[in-house]
């Protein structure tokens, strides 16, 4: 900040500084009852009247000269929130979002070192379909959300007390405010982790709009990598691929009311986000295991599995026919372990199921947003506001494709549904014998 000060006011504020200094000396001396003066002191009144001097000459000369015009003094009256505060206050200012292109607030205030990543358009299992803050990981219901310095109303779908940030307008957004420490004493212990509020500017003049498109480009070329998915004979990823478009467009107006004693602000977005599968990147085509050294799986697999998990060995059986549909171990126990191909069984021969492919990396949303904010001067000591919002939000959170996983428990050898092979296979050619517990290995 620069002030800028006129010679003769800057003589004139001299004048009285050095007339002040010299009545302060004057009536120093006369308290002394005529004791000895230091040496300092005697020194003292040979400096003040040289330093007014010089300085007041050397302004002068300049001024007589015509070369300087105004003096400039720098220096700043502009308070900042953690000199007055006893917490420490980390502040974002809109700009930073907007500079780095982002449609979604909490994907700038994730990247904050008190803040762990909460609900947002990455998850998918275990989606809630909204977007929460979560300070210092202790769970966004120990973090207060504030927008305006009031309150955010809870917003999850699970009836959590989880404030959802999809319904802040960001076209408004002024600055986010974060406090991580010190906040129960004044807000309780809904601010036990901290507190995060959002300031609107919702006093502007006039007309603003934004229209944002994001996406994400990549190319699949990891050979390494595309080799291995390929030697499970799974499928690989688009060499070159665009995915995850993302566009926002928003609108909103403001303006003063009776000569200035109040003002309205209202805003309408809407924000289309496209999904991005994991499948997509040769990075995530399967589930890897130990570093590159293979492509996990779940045994689980789309054409159905026949299995005993193990029971048949644990309850003393062994096969006696039909050995080429079990897993035979080195003690001559079977492990039923067959799959259904077509209207017959065949042996799984380690058959998995690439789960990886069908999860998001980012979920599909679509999005509006609407709002009104107002506030109007009753009285010097009275104001009447009114905060009004609507959001519509629709998301998929999708996982891989599900199984029974070990529901069915006994399967009756009359099943009418059964082709001759199936029913040959598990109700005549399967035959075991019974060991005692004491043969038993």
């Amino acid at each position: 900040m620069f002030i800028c000060v006129p010679t003769e006011r800057l003589l004139h504020f001299l004048d009285e500084i050095c007339n002040n200094v010299l009545l302060f000396i004057n009536t120093e001396r006369e308290s002394m009852n005529r004791t000895k003066l230091t040496a300092l002191q005697k020194l003292s009144f040979v400096i003040y009247p040289m330093a007014f001097m010089l300085v007041n000459s050397s302004l002068l000369a300049q001024e007589e000269s015509g070369d300087v015009e105004e003096i400039t003094v720098t220096g700043t009256r502009i308070q900042d929130s953690n000199i007055i505060s006893s917490s420490h206050i980390t502040t974002v200012e809109a700009e930073a979002i907007e500079n780095r292109g982002l449609t979604r607030v909490e994907d700038y205030l994730n990247d904050l070192p008190q803040i762990s990543p909460g609900q947002s358009i990455t998850n998918s299992n275990g989606a809630s379909g909204t977007a929460s803050v979560n300070l210092r990981n202790m769970g966004c219901g120990r973090t207060l959300v504030l927008l305006n310095s009031r309150r955010l109303s809870p917003g999850t779908t699970g009836g959590g007390n989880c404030a959802d940030l999809n319904s802040i307008p960001t076209l408004l957004l002024d600055k986010v405010e974060v406090l991580t420490g010190g906040a129960t004493s004044v807000y309780g212990s809904d601010a036990v982790a901290g507190v995060v509020n959002f300031v609107l500017d919702d006093d502007f003049e006039g007309f603003r709009s934004s229209v944002t498109h994001s996406f994400y480009q990549h190319k699949n070329d990891n050979s390494e990598l595309r080799d291995l998915v390929a030697s499970y004979d799974y499928a690989l990823a688009d060499k070159n691929i665009t995915v995850g478009d993302t566009t926002k467009v928003a609108f909103a107006f403001g303006g003063n009311i009776d000569d200035g004693r109040g003002h309205m602000t209202a805003f309408v977005e809407k924000t289309d986000t496209d999904p991005i599968l994991q499948g997509d990147y040769d990075i995530s085509a399967c589930a890897l295991r130990s570093g590159y050294s293979g492509c996990g799986g779940s045994s689980t697999i789309p054409p159905g599995r026949f299995a005993d998990f193990g029971l048949l060995k644990a309850n003393g059986f062994k096969p006696i026919t039909g050995t080429d549909m079990c897993v035979i171990d080195a003690n001559g126990f079977c492990r039923l372990d067959i799959k259904v191909v077509g209207d017959t069984f065949a042996n799984r021969a380690g058959q998995a199921y690439n789960y990886n492919p069908t999860n998001y990396f980012q979920r599909p949303d679509t999005r509006y947003n609407a709002g009104l904010f107002g506030h109007y001067d009753i009285s010097d000591n009275v104001t009447a506001y009114v905060e009004s919002r609507y959001m519509k939000s629709e998301s998929v959170a999708q996982i891989a494709y599900s199984g029974t996983f070990g529901n069915i428990t006994s399967f009756p050898c009359y099943n009418p549904l059964m082709s001759a092979q199936q029913h040959h296979t598990l109700c005549s050619r399967l035959r075991f014998t019974y060991l005692p517990p004491e043969t038993k290995r």
